[in-house]
């Protein structure tokens, strides 16, 4: 062995004790995460270590730090938060890359996918994930979209969504993703899910985490309504029509327009199907006093004047 492979060795071991000791601050992971960056190497080593502790269940015995582990739960739990404080300093790299498998479906279109280690992704309309499985972890990037993961159990390979912000590790369990832009949103929905970065928590069956470049939020919101998609459906509760619409036309090429300032502000509630925009338009303008115009490939609403009148 070179001397600056026993010197990464080293430091990958005292790394993996002090990231993981009771004591840990966030400049210990910003010093981290540069001594990651400094030199490819180094992942590599700290993969070694994590692989030394694995088959032994302890601390590598090269590491000079001596903390108290008491505090820690399961042995893979702790090997889970290192795999997500790891994962996060390269949060999208396997993108784009040739071992990568791209799944993807356009507007409109829903897939059902089984992966290779037996876990089920079902795809929503104009989703793109990544995914690469090696023999130490199974990788997701949501690139956009939404998809449902029914995760096969696997203790010898973590189940890691990589996203802008965070890393999610959801072994053994059933969870939603959705992402807009640079947020994105994790719905446990049976299991649980480690969150690394600034969420730095778990969540529970029920629990749904927000995500942006901001903060990280825990709520637990009704569930029905999160999930209906997965049958081809919209549950609006109360929904300002802005938002129902730009949930509906998701789903369509024919796009509906909010011709008016005031017909945004309106509220709707109802079970609607996803993917005919028209058929929507004109179940919403006999609730509300709306009219439909169409223009190519648009349905504009426009407020109703004479019936908002009538009352």
């Amino acid at each position: 062995m070179s001397k600056d492979t026993e010197k990464a060795d080293n430091a990958a071991a005292a790394w993996l004790a002090r990231l993981r000791a009771d004591n840990r601050t966030g400049a210990d992971e910003t010093a981290f995460k540069a001594w990651l960056s400094e030199d490819p190497s180094h992942a590599q080593a700290f993969e070694n270590a994590l692989t030394i502790w694995d088959t032994l269940g302890s601390v590598p015995r090269e590491t000079t730090h001596r903390q108290s582990w008491s505090a820690f739960v399961r042995r893979r739990e702790v090997i889970a938060g290192l795999l997500l404080t790891a994962g996060s300093v390269a949060t999208l790299s396997f993108v784009g890359r040739a071992e990568a498998k791209i799944y993807q479906t356009g507007v409109g279109e829903q897939r059902r996918v089984v992966l290779e280690d037996g876990s089920v992704t079902l795809l929503d309309t104009d989703t793109r994930l990544a995914v690469e499985f090696n023999a130490k972890r199974r990788l997701i990037e949501l690139d956009r979209g939404r998809a449902s993961f029914h995760v096969a159990a696997d203790p010898d390979r973590p189940f890691i969504l990589s996203g802008p912000h965070d890393t999610v590790i959801a072994d053994n369990s059933d969870f939603e993703a959705r992402r807009r832009g640079e947020d994105i949103s994790i719905v446990v929905v049976g299991g649980r899910a480690v969150f690394s970065g600034a969420a730095g928590k778990t969540a529970r069956s029920g629990d749904r985490v927000i995500i942006s470049q901001s903060e990280a939020r825990l709520d637990r919101p009704r569930l029905k309504p999160l999930l209906a998609w997965q049958s081809g459906q919209a549950i609006l509760e109360n929904e300002k029509l802005t938002d129902a619409v730009l949930e509906m036309n998701r789903y369509s090429q024919v796009k509906l327009t909010i011709g008016d300032p005031a017909v945004g502000q309106m509220r709707i509630s109802g079970v609607y199907k996803v993917g005919d925009n028209e058929r929507f338009a004109r179940a919403i303008s006999k609730l509300l006093p709306l009219n439909i115009q169409h223009s190519g490939n648009q349905l504009i609403l426009t407020m109703d004047v004479g019936r908002l009148r009538q009352g």
